[in-house]
């Protein structure tokens, strides 16, 4: 029982601990997290080789076929993914910063009584900026990644007769399923109970 009443509490809180020493202990990650991971191209480069683990949600060889057949229209494709997926919404629209949303100070209370309000706004606007690069790893691995899987789901939905609605609806689906098993997903619901502790 308490573990579920813990689960509820930390989602209703969305998943953050508030008391005094967390606030000075997420201030203390955030600035490593930030020095690790910001404007580090191995970032990027590694978030890049996730996408070929969507290979193995349709196989290999229907990865690298659909992976081809998208390559004109790729474009068009990620920007249908982008607005049917509300997945891919919520990672483009949303900073990547919350992905380490414990980290961010507009809700350090700690950090928040140390300094002036125009100080963190540019805080949080130039540690935006640094973690961009990890950002564009972490979309570009879903979209590319995720394309094939997405046109393949789309196809197939197809020759069993749905329509072009209900196609993009099924394949969107699992697109989403498959990429939050090839992908870090942030949300609280993805998480075990520790952790979110």
């Amino acid at each position: 029982y308490n573990i579920v009443d813990d689960t509820i509490k930390l989602i209703a809180d969305r998943g953050r601990q508030r008391g005094q020493i967390d606030s000075i202990m997420n201030a203390v990650m955030s600035a490593y997290v930030i020095g690790k991971i910001a404007i580090n191209p191995l970032i990027t480069l590694k978030q890049w080789t996730s996408m070929f683990v969507y290979a193995n949600d349709i196989g290999y060889r229907n990865w690298i076929k659909y992976g081809t057949i998208s390559i004109p229209k790729l474009r068009q494709t990620m920007k249908e993914m982008r607005e049917n997926s509300v997945y891919v919404k919520d990672r483009t629209k949303e900073s990547f910063f919350k992905v380490i949303d414990a980290h961010a100070t507009k809700d350090n209370d700690v950090i928040k009584d140390m300094f002036p309000p125009a100080y963190l706004e540019g805080l949080n606007t130039v540690t935006r900026l640094a973690m961009s690069n990890s950002r564009f790893g972490d979309i570009t691995a879903i979209l590319v990644g995720g394309t094939p899987n997405y046109l393949y789901y789309k196809d197939e939905a197809l020759r069993q007769g749905k329509t072009e609605e209900e196609a993009t609806k099924i394949a969107i689906k699992k697109f989403e399923q498959d990429t939050k098993r090839a992908q870090q997903s942030s949300d609280i619901q993805d998480k075990d109970y520790f952790q979110n502790l």
